[in-house]
């Protein structure tokens, strides 16, 4: 990779960084999120789409955790992912860490791209075999149903109507 990308890179991770407080503030207590006295029903499928649109609109950081405490889940059932996870960072790093000079072992000499292709080759058929396309869709499947099922059942309060009430004036 290039220092610009590098530099492009450092900077979306700071950008994140100095926005976490803009994440940390939506954040909705435990109490109203989880409140069951405001859990019903919707009449018709109009009324589930527009509470999960509204609630989206004003859970969306409790739902980010609920699906990264899934994503956590799922790589702590699956320990061959984790692993071969971990062993490709760990790789990469310490590939990256060589700065490009070439490493010698008993006789041979190996390249920066022989050690990357190396990496790749053992990685690979671990990766496939620690089966991360079902973890996926385990994971999409799960954060649908938590998320679209609060978004449908919980009802927006009270004065969420005013307030559309209010935009349209």
């Amino acid at each position: 990779m290039s220092n610009y990308a590098f530099s492009k890179i450092s900077e979306n991770v700071q950008e994140l960084v100095s926005s976490r407080s803009q994440y940390l503030s939506g954040f909705k207590s435990v109490g109203e999120f989880l409140d069951v006295r405001r859990v019903s029903r919707p009449e018709n499928f109009g009324e589930a789409q527009s509470r999960v649109r509204f609630n989206l609109r004003r859970f969306s950081s409790n739902y980010l955790a609920i699906i990264a405490i899934l994503a956590i889940y799922c790589l702590l059932t699956n320990v061959l992912l984790s692993i071969v996870i971990a062993a490709g960072a760990v790789g990469v790093y310490g590939i990256r860490k060589r700065q490009g000079n070439e490493v010698q072992i008993g006789q041979r000499v190996y390249t920066k791209s022989s050690l990357y292709t190396t990496l790749g080759c053992v990685l690979i058929p671990l990766g496939l075999f620690a089966s991360p396309i079902q973890t996926i869709f385990w994971l999409v499947g799960a954060s649908a149903v938590c998320v679209l099922g609060h978004g449908a059942l919980f009802e927006p309060p009270v004065e969420s109507a005013f307030e559309a009430v209010e935009q349209q004036v």
